[in-house]
């Protein structure tokens, strides 16, 4: 018994002590799944690595749109640093049904930096209604091509406002515009009403 209360005590001990130097952690934002240290030393939350799917569902950022949810990231604080917007967790309701836009909307118009970002897009197929139009230091990643789970851009040509379904650079001397693991496909398209599916405009070096 003796033994016993000597151990009991020296574990209340080291707890006793953990506690006392553990280090509080400040709530993270929205979307902000990691934790940095600031210049103060402060645990705060890192904007290195967003989390798109806690906006999807929410009606003021996302509404359940893929392309309205990309906008307001994009535009609405984003950091100057960049981010990689991980985009992998958000998927169609019910299952196997398209992931949809809204009409006409661009979800890289109005970014007015060259901040670097990695857009990390679900395996399922997106419905794309306007051409989009990745600026310079914009990486788009799918999770590859040719199976069931795999990441699909499709348009159809009655719902589609563009002439390409991606436009790579915004302006002269764009650089870093990759695409990559996707399978891009055209839907109810005639030699009348051509549609692209990439046009490279203006991205060079990095691309």
């Amino acid at each position: 018994m003796e033994k016993a209360s000597r151990t009991t005590v020296f574990t209340l001990v080291v707890l006793a002590v953990l506690f006392c130097l553990s280090v509080g952690m400040n709530a993270q934002s929205e979307g902000n799944n990691a934790i940095s240290s600031n210049s103060s030393g402060t645990i705060v939350a890192s904007t290195a690595y967003i989390d798109g799917s806690a906006f999807f569902n929410d009606p003021n950022t996302g509404n359940g749109d893929i392309c309205k949810t990309i906008h307001y990231i994009l535009t609405t604080n984003y950091p100057p640093a960049g981010a990689v917007v991980d985009l992998r967790g958000i998927l169609p309701t019910p299952p196997n049904t398209l992931l949809t836009c809204s009409a006409n909307l661009n979800p890289f118009s109005g970014i007015t930096t060259a901040a670097p970002t990695t857009l990390l897009l679900p395996g399922s197929n997106i419905e794309v209604k306007n051409t989009w139009t990745l600026p310079t230091n914009t990486r788009l990643i799918g999770e590859g091509s040719g199976s069931i789970n795999d990441t699909e851009l499709q348009i159809v040509a009655s719902n589609f406002a563009g002439s390409a379904m991606i436009q790579m650079g915004t302006a002269s001397g764009d650089t870093g515009v990759t695409i990559e693991h996707m399978r891009l496909e055209a839907l109810g398209v005639s030699t009348a009403t051509p549609t692209d599916g990439v046009d490279n405009l203006y991205a060079g070096d990095g691309s």
